[in-house]
């Protein structure tokens, strides 16, 4: 059984990984497992025993193992579950810029209409059906009937249209960072 990806055994830098053991193999995986431990903030967690690591730190060691793999396409389901709202919106902005670099089409199945809000197209399901299929902001006018079915609008959408209403924004910003230089300006 060969797999281009790294296994973690008693911590995380003593990994070994399944490919051919040659010396160009090793390097060749180390440098992705650093560039991807840096990428994804990992480099303190190296030297942790998996089995220590907490929900959303596990979460952030799969998605790392699965960006190892360098995919074409990348399924994440709940992916960012467990990580803390901070963390995540680093980590989807990460992701963002990922898909952007490497051009990786990325679907990703949620309940948090926040994560949604750096996909470039959403799809809304109720009951196995599609309700709302498109683009920011387009989909966000079907504010309502996301309401009726039960999903959360996102805080920095509504956040935002309440400084439009006040005349304290000319637009809808959801990024937090640009809404703050914005507020500051």
């Amino acid at each position: 059984m060969e797999a281009p990806f790294a296994l973690f055994c008693d911590g995380l830098k003593k990994r070994r990984a399944i490919t051919p053991n040659s010396p160009k193999a090793d390097r060749t995986i180390n440098k992705k497992i650093n560039e991807i431990s840096k990428l994804l903030d990992l480099e303190s967690l190296l030297d942790e025993n998996p089995l220590d690591l907490s929900g959303g730190e596990k979460q952030k060691v799969f998605l790392g193992c699965a960006l190892m793999l360098e995919p074409r396409i990348l399924i994440l389901d709940d992916a960012l579950l467990m990580i803390d709202v901070n963390e995540r919106t680093k980590l989807l902005k990460v992701i963002k810029e990922y898909n952007k670099k490497k051009r990786v089409t990325i679907i990703s199945f949620t309940h948090n209409l926040d994560e949604a809000l750096y996909s470039d197209r959403l799809v809304v399901l109720n009951d196995g059906k599609i309700i709302v299929d498109g683009k920011f902001p387009f989909v966000f006018k079907e504010e309502a009937l996301m309401r009726k079915i039960g999903l959360e609008v996102p805080f920095m959408l509504e956040f935002s249209k309440k400084l439009k209403v006040y005349n304290l924004l000319d637009y809808i910003e959801l990024d937090p960072e640009r809404l703050v230089d914005l507020l500051w300006k």
